[in-house]
């Protein structure tokens, strides 16, 4: 398994930053998660363990091995072979896919701590300014919150097969950033805010105050020479907390009320501000040997031996430190590197336009050993934990009505942990596979993670195309559930994956 420096990023708040190179620069290579390999199997939701047909068939099920080159003494096609994959005697293929997953609502979090550096630099003047102070209180008091975080993969692989045997070489890699320190007491924005910042363009409150306490605005006024903001400003500040939807909210309040009173008071800066972002990773490089046998017509049972190569990545900076960057560039070099063996069995059914199969992967649950990490700027060690990768099972069911037409249902039937801890996978999947002529495959799917609620249903799509013995694969995946980052709607999810194949 190589590595690679992480790519120069924005100077941004560094939790933005952090993230972002995170999610879209890491190029190592997998998590103990449950993958979706190949763009076949992506563009039909994720379900191919009972119609995988090429290379990828050492992931999803290696019992299929035992049908490819199995024909009839005359050479003819068995009428159980649904998907004809007795006609390929040899082939190898190549294919590479990655996937972003913003969990919780980690985008809009970052969208408003991004705003800090602007009002560190520039003060709050406006009523914006002031509106956007609150959202990054509320987005301080929040972000540590479990399941907001962002996570990324990547895998990526090749494989060569001969008849029931099959050789291959597999990196996967999954990485997740979320803050789990949270500081919340130097909150200075290091200028002071006046009763003229607050009420500029000539805003005024509605003479009331409904949510901020009396010790708050005690705080706030010029009785005790804290904030110094008249009753007006006070007034301004509780209609914009309601406003924003904030008077359920007392934490977010309250961290709002200690900004300005420590940037007023000159003590308390964000540039000591100890928030940390922790970054965990888990990256494994398999050659898998496979072999399938073929028991009657009816049946095959398969297997995959794989050496593993596996690295434990684990890194913490400071949201606000101003040298973030250089710490997330050396991020790839924080790593405990171990060798495990793996062990993958899988059976495989068919009758006339019905296949089933089953797969079980590394049922010797490897475990790789994880990395110590101090800090040179604080001295601070953190250990971060072994990976073992728990046995998992995925079941499916094909129909294949004709060798040019493929509907699939895959469900893992237990859940897969993930480098973000508490987060689990356990998909549910299924889609269509057309190849009129054996020229254009479309394919077409969804699927959903059982386990968690973040995203209700993630849509997939693909394109097939079938070039003499040269087959070219797209897929793509997006989840209609979406976020605000940097002021535009994303998909929570999302995934690309190519392929190029070859069959003899």
């Amino acid at each position: 398994m190589s590595t690679s420096t992480l790519p120069a990023c924005p100077r941004r708040t560094a939790l933005v930053s952090s993230l972002a190179c995170l999610a879209f620069g890491i190029t190592t290579a997998a998590a103990q998660d449950s993958y979706i390999v190949g763009p076949r199997a992506l563009g039909m939701g994720g379900a191919n363990v009972a119609s995988t047909d090429d290379h990828t068939a050492q992931f999803y099920n290696p019992a299929a091995f035992g049908f490819f080159a199995r024909r009839t003494e005359s050479g003819e096609r068995f009428g159980v072979d649904n998907n004809d994959i007795g006609r390929k005697r040899w082939g190898f293929g190549v294919d590479a896919g990655a996937s972003e997953h913003i969990q919780g609502d980690m985008g809009e979090y970052l969208d408003h701590l991004e705003q800090v550096d602007r009002i560190r630099t520039s003060g709050i003047n406006t009523q914006d300014d002031v509106r956007a102070l609150l959202d990054i209180a509320q987005s301080l008091a929040h972000v540590a919150d479990t399941g907001n975080a962002i996570s990324a993969d990547f895998n990526g692989g090749a494989g060569v097969r001969i008849g029931p045997f099959g050789l291959g070489v597999r990196t996967y890699f999954q990485g997740t950033g979320r803050v789990d320190q949270t500081d919340f007491t130097n909150l200075g924005l290091g200028t002071p805010v006046t009763d003229a910042d607050i009420q500029s363009g000539g805003a005024t409150g509605d003479g009331t105050i409904q949510v901020l306490t009396p010790a708050q605005q005690a705080d706030l006024g010029l009785g005790l020479g804290n904030a110094g903001l008249n009753n007006t400003s006070i007034q301004v500040l509780d209609l914009y907390v309601r406003q924003q939807g904030l008077q359920n909210d007392p934490q977010a309040i309250q961290l709002m009320v200690d900004s300005l009173v420590q940037s007023n008071a000159g003590g308390g800066n964000f540039n000591n501000n100890q928030t940390r972002v922790i970054f965990r990773g888990f990256g494994v490089a398999e050659v898998p040997l496979t072999y399938g046998m073929a028991i009657t017509d009816h049946l095959s049972v398969g297997g995959s031996v794989k050496l593993m190569l596996g690295r434990v990545y684990g890194t913490s900076v400071r949201v606000f430190d101003d040298n973030a960057g250089d710490v997330l560039g050396n991020a790839d070099k924080n790593y405990k590197q171990s060798v495990n063996v793996g062990l993958d069995l899988g059976i495989m059914a068919r009758i006339p336009m019905l296949q089933v199969g089953l797969i079980g992967r590394n049922l010797n649950s490897p475990t790789f050993e994880g990395p110590t990490v101090t800090d040179p700027t604080t001295g601070i060690t953190t250990r971060f934990g072994d990976v073992r990768i728990d046995p998992q099972a995925t079941l499916g069911v094909a129909f294949i009505p004709a060798t040019t037409l493929v509907l699939e249902v895959d469900c893992d039937l237990n859940p897969a942990e993930t480098t973000l801890p508490g987060y689990h996978t356990q998909r549910l999947g299924g889609g269509i596979e057309w190849n009129p002529g054996h020229v254009i495959a479309l394919r077409a799917g969804a699927y959903k993670n059982l386990a968690e609620n973040d995203v209700p249903i993630v849509f997939t799509g693909g394109l097939g195309f079938n070039l003499y013995i040269l087959r070219l694969d797209l897929a793509a995946a997006v989840s209609p559930e979406r976020t605000q980052y940097q002021g535009k709607d994303i998909p929570k999810e999302g995934r690309v994956h190519f392929g190029l194949t070859v069959d003899f």
